[in-house]
């Protein structure tokens, strides 16, 4: 496979999904989903992303973030003075937008809960060299000895604005209420990470098998990617696996049958923290390096 052959179509044949186009409102340039709801929402909060822009069926850019869809693609939205990369995409956008044509922007949504034995595999991050070294997107133009350097690496040190500025970035996506939840640290709950929302929120969570990001501490933390399970319960409520690291981070932070708080923040995404009064605390965050 060759970058003549392998297309926007090969992309959704692999794993990617069409959620959003880029649009260009005078100078402000700003993103719309094309089907806001639960699976866009979670897909924009999943810390390790992978996409791709395309026009038509070529291929122009393939990038990787480990801080949500939102948060890095305010960077291209409003790219900083030393923004290179940033500088370059927005450029590039605005440049088709004004001659009427349509970016679009997709991203993978296969399988992300790869293990090797006890070790998460961070498929987003291979699948990104692979891609970039073999189909060369014009964007991704930047060479180091002859091969083209991944989003990764480019950007490394590039700052990002914050979340509330790169909320503002998306056209389509709607408030919702929160909701509440206490959950008693048994053994079960405490040895493995996982929880049993209950009945009371049943209601504001997503359905079976859909994507939740699950935030520890403060709604900053990157969030540990997790499934919904409503067939484990017998009347339906929702089932979250947090695995290793959300079983650790109950152990550094609570005894056992300790309750933890919780918070439906959308269909797709819970925060849980030790008590009422550490909601939006920082303290709390568990500390365990994310793959880059």
């Amino acid at each position: 496979m060759d970058r003549e052959t392998f297309d926007k179509a090969k992309l959704e044949e692999i794993g990617f999904r069409e959620i959003a186009q880029w649009q260009l409102s005078g100078q402000r340039l700003s993103y719309c989903l094309i089907n806001p709801g639960p699976e866009s929402d979670a897909l924009c909060a999943f810390p390790n992303a992978l996409y791709a822009f395309t026009c038509g069926q070529t291929i122009l850019y393939v990038g990787k973030t480990t801080k949500g869809i939102r948060i890095r693609f305010a960077g291209y939205c409003n790219p900083g003075r030393n923004q290179v990369t940033n500088q370059k995409c927005h450029e590039e956008i605005k440049s088709l937008l004004r001659k009427n044509a349509s970016v679009s922007i997709s991203v993978f949504s296969g399988n992300q809960f790869l293990r090797y034995d006890i070790f998460e595999i961070n498929l987003a991050a291979g699948l990104e060299d692979s891609l970039i070294k073999t189909l060369r997107p014009r964007w991704n133009g930047k060479f180091v000895s002859g091969e083209f350097v991944s989003e990764t690496e480019e950007i490394e040190a590039e700052a990002v604005l914050p979340e509330s500025i790169a909320a503002a970035n998306v056209q389509s996506v709607t408030g919702r209420a929160e909701k509440g939840f206490e959950v008693k640290l048994g053994k079960t709950y405490y040895g493995s990470g996982f929880i049993n929302t209950g009945t009371t929120v049943s209601d504001a969570i997503g359905k079976h098998g859909e994507p939740m990001l699950i935030r520890l501490g403060s709604e900053s933390h990157p969030g540990v990617e997790s499934r919904i399970d409503r067939k484990a319960n017998v009347n339906g409520t929702p089932r979250i696996y947090g695995g290793a690291r959300v079983a650790r981070w109950f152990q550094d932070n609570f005894r056992l049958n300790d309750t933890v708080i919780g918070r439906v923040l959308t269909p797709n995404q819970i925060l849980l923290v030790k008590k009422i009064s550490d909601v939006g605390r920082e303290d709390m965050s568990i500390e365990i390096a994310l793959p880059a």
